[in-house]
Order: C-alpha cells, then structure tokens, then sequence
C-alpha cells in the first residue's frame, strides 16, 4: 500500500470551516506516522461527536498501517465515514483502501468508482480504481488508465502498468502500442525501456528487445535479471560477441549472481572455450549447489576440457538433486558409455530414454493446449467473446481454463453462469487470491433479483 500519511494530506476530508483543535492535531500526529498518539485523540474525538466523518475517516487511515489484526476495524471505521458523508468522494476513497487492505477487491473498486465519480479529475481514487481493475484482469482497467494518462501526461508510470495489463491478459499488440508511444513521450525513462524490453523479448522479437533493454542499461538500469535478459536477446538475435561482452560486465558488476554465471558459462560452451566456461560454472555452482542446471552444464564443460570424473561426479549430482531431468541422465549415460562401463551407461540412457518420451508427450500435449488457449485470449481481446467461450468450453477442465470461460461469460452478460465456473476454479485451486478477486467481482455483477 502506498504511503498512507502522504496520501492522506492530499485528500483529507474537505470541511467549510477550519477543523476542531484537536482533529487537526489527530491529523499531524497521523502525518508523522504516530498512529497510537492519532488513534487514541481519535477516539476522544468521536466519543464526543460519533457522527463525525472526518474522524471515522482519519481513524481508519490510523489503523489501516497497525497490522492485519487491524485492518477489519479500519473497514468497519470508513464503511462509518462512508455512511456519513456519502457524497464525499474522500470518504468513499479510504473505505475503499480499507476494502483493498482487507483484501476485498471488488468491493473495494465499488468504492472507487464512487469516488472517482464524485470527483472525476481526482487521481488517487482514479489509480486506485485502475488498480483494483487490473488485479482481477477486468477490462475497465484500460480506459481507467487511459484516463489517468490523459490527466498525468507527464508520468510514465501509467503507460508502463497500461502496457503491462495489456500484455498479462493477452492483449499484446495494444500492449506494444502504449508501450511504443510511452517511450516516445519518455525517450529516457529506464523501467518504461526496460519493460518494453523483457515483453518484446517474451514475444521473441530479439533485435527490437536487445534494442530496448541496450537503452535502459545505458539509462541506469543494472539489475541481474535485466543484464541477463538482454545478452539472452542479443545470442538469440545472433550477436553473440556482443552477448559475450554483455555478459561478462554483469558478471563482474553482479559476482555473486548464479544465473548470470551459467548464462556465461553456457555461452563459453558455445564458443568450444571449455576451460574458461569451467571456471565460471564451478563458481555458478559454489554460489547454488542445489541448482541441478548448473551441474549439468559443469558436467559438460569438465568433459569438454577431459577432467571425466569431474564430469561424472557433476552429472550424477545433477541426478540426485532432479531425477525427473532428462539431459544429465543422457550426459551420465554418453559418458559411462564412453569410458567403458556400457552397462551401466545404457541403463541410464534407457531412463533418460523414458524421460524423454514422457516430456516429448507432455509438451506436444502443453502445446496444443497452450495455442488453444492463447487463441481463445485473442478472440476474447478483439471482442468475440462467443468463439473465446466455445473455444474455453472444448477443452478439458483445470482452473486457468474455467477462468478463461469466467471471463467470456462475464462479457456476454451471463453472469451467474460466470460466477460457477469460477466457484470450480476455486475449488481446484483454494489458495489462488486471483480467483477469489475475480469470483467476488463476478457475484458483484449479478442481477439482483425483485
């Protein structure tokens, strides 16, 4: 939750005349974040005066940062400053984040349109609103942000989470619209780059994502997940020298990074340097020696370089620490093979033969699914939510597919056919705070029967 001392001193109830002594001190206090000095004038205050929406709303801001155990007495203070100064867009905004931190999103967002409706060009409860839109993947969230964009002109950040609902639910070339015309207005915005980058490199266009993630590096953007998803999209891009070069200045900017080791470990490999890539995955190994993948590329680069039972010794950890990994039970097998012991290494190359079947035919199967679904997105996105929903109802049940029939229902207005998909969802998957999001907006959307 963003700082709620600041975010009050920009929307505190409005009053006609000057506020009592003592509530505005209750509101410094509160300001410098002494929530139990704020709380306790609070409650002297309503004591006197409990129909005071001010002080209802002030107290839940005060109780709202205390801790969980809290947090449903904030809900219970703003419902109270709601009900007493209903047309106060203040007092709909704090019940909604008191909503929003008891974890009731949907009516959380009721709320916020309350309050973005009584005050159209304020931006908390607007944010807010797009927010709690965007955590339950409901589309008002885009001309929500929309809004905010046209309001904020001068901030990046609402292109860059407009861009990033898009690409979560599917909408990529919206996405990559925003984003583009985001980092035209902001050339030197590092995360907006940055961003960009890691969606168009997931799109696997890699020249266009080297091009990005190189820009928001040059713009200060150092961290080890970035580094090594930029040297990542110039290998596939075909520029390896440059990967290379890439690769061994996050090294020597991030030492104690694994993944940034194997990246370069792996790349050396490529390259047939295989004493340079044993150094790099020894020291990968050192820093995550329960990561199988690291020991399987040692194993190779110790065979490459003739240490065969450095080698050995690598694989067969790879083994030990993830049986079901196909690639180490190969090597293991190759190399038994290799060295004599054809036996032994055949009865690894029969299980690795049997793993390898096994994945071939989940991932063929994964595949399939995954292009079903992926189609069923884009028809949901360009709104022909009756082929997505046909589409969702021909394949076999799991929770991500009765969302995605949820979400097609909900659009063609058959809510309550909605809401049961999502209760199966939910029974398959019980702690998914996602779907328990969606399921409370769906029954929002019910009619109410006479």
């Amino acid at each position: 939750m963003r700082g709620l001392a600041a975010l009050w001193l920009s929307v505190s109830l409005a009053s006609t005349s000057p506020a009592p002594e003592d509530l505005a001190r209750a509101e410094a206090l509160l300001s410098r974040k002494d929530y139990a000095g704020a709380e306790a004038l609070l409650r002297e205050i309503l004591r006197a005066e409990p129909r005071n929406a001010r002080a209802h709303g002030n107290l839940a801001l005060t109780l709202m940062p205390q801790g969980k155990s809290r947090v449903r007495d904030a809900v219970d203070e703003g419902r109270l400053a709601a009900a007493f100064a209903p047309e106060s867009p203040e007092a709909r905004y704090i019940y909604g984040l008191a909503l929003r931190a008891a974890g009731r999103s949907a009516d959380a967002a009721r709320e916020f349109a309350k309050s973005s409706t009584l005050a159209p060009d304020a931006i908390g409860p607007l944010d807010a609103l797009a927010e709690a839109y965007a955590a339950t993947g409901d589309d008002r969230a885009v001309p929500a942000y929309e809004r905010l964009i046209a309001l904020q002109p001068g901030r990046s950040r609402y292109p860059l989470e407009l861009a990033g609902y898009l690409w979560t639910t599917g909408q990529t070339e919206r996405g990559n619209t925003v984003a583009a015309a985001g980092v035209e207005r902001f050339p030197n915005d590092a995360p907006l780059r940055a961003a960009y980058g890691r969606a168009l490199f997931e799109q696997q266009r890699d020249a266009d994502a080297a091009a990005e993630l190189a820009r928001a590096v040059d713009l200060g953007v150092r961290d080890a997940g970035t580094l090594s998803v930029q040297a990542s999209a110039l290998v596939q891009a075909g520029r390896i020298d440059e990967a290379r070069s890439a690769l061994e200045a996050a090294v020597r900017e991030h030492p104690d990074s694994a993944p940034l080791r194997l990246d370069l470990g792996r790349l050396y490999l490529s390259q047939g340097e295989g004493e340079p890539a044993r150094r790099e995955l020894d020291r990968a190994a050192a820093l995550a020696p329960q990561d199988a993948a690291i020991r399987f590329q040692l194993g190779r680069a110790e065979e490459a370089v003739g240490r065969l039972d450095e080698a050995e010794a690598s694989y067969r950890k790879a083994v030990e620490l993830s049986p079901s990994l196909a690639s180490p039970r190969y090597a293991l097998g190759r190399l038994l093979v290799r060295r004599g012991r054809k036996e032994e290494g055949e009865k690894e190359l029969a299980v690795y033969q049997s793993l390898y079947s096994r994945a071939a035919r989940v991932q063929y199967e994964g595949s399939s699914r995954g292009a079903q679904i992926q189609l069923a997105e884009s028809e949901l996105a360009r709104g022909d939510a009756a082929a997505a929903l046909a589409r969702f109802e021909a394949l076999p049940e799991d929770a991500e597919i009765l969302t995605g029939r949820a979400r097609a229902l909900s659009r063609l207005d058959r809510h309550p056919e909605a809401v049961r998909a999502l209760e199966r969802a939910r029974d398959l998957q019980p702690d998914a705070p996602r779907i328990e999001a969606l399921l409370a907006a769906e029954r929002a959307r019910v009619p109410k029967t006479p």
